[in-house]
């Protein structure tokens, strides 16, 4: 499952986006998290609590990727923080050479 986190409202300026993946993510669930992630505002850091996540295919990772690019090109200071990412996730970032363009938080 994917979630946004609650934001502030009224004056204050939402400065970071919290998302909540859950399950599985594979060839079954690429729409749903490419739909998720299209709709993240990329002006502000995007943080994504991967606590429940079990495991992530190559191609959901693309879709990370992807994020963290566009994130780049609206704002460069903008950081895509990957909190308590299981090893596996690390994993496949790491063969897909990607690893460096996430901050990992937690202590998974």
């Amino acid at each position: 499952m994917l979630r946004p986190a609650g934001g502030e409202k009224g004056l204050a300026r939402l400065v970071s986006t919290q998302l909540i993946l859950r399950g599985d993510f594979d060839v079954w669930r690429r729409d749903e998290l490419r739909a998720s992630l299209d709709a993240v505002d990329v002006s502000g850091d995007v943080t994504i609590d991967m606590t429940g996540v079990t495991m992530l295919d190559a191609g959901s990772a693309a879709q990370l990727i992807a994020l963290k690019h566009r994130m780049r090109a609206r704002n460069p200071r903008a950081r895509l923080i990957l909190h308590n990412a299981p090893r596996i996730v690390k994993r496949v970032l790491d063969l897909c050479g990607a690893a460096d363009l996430f901050v990992f938080t937690g202590n998974r």
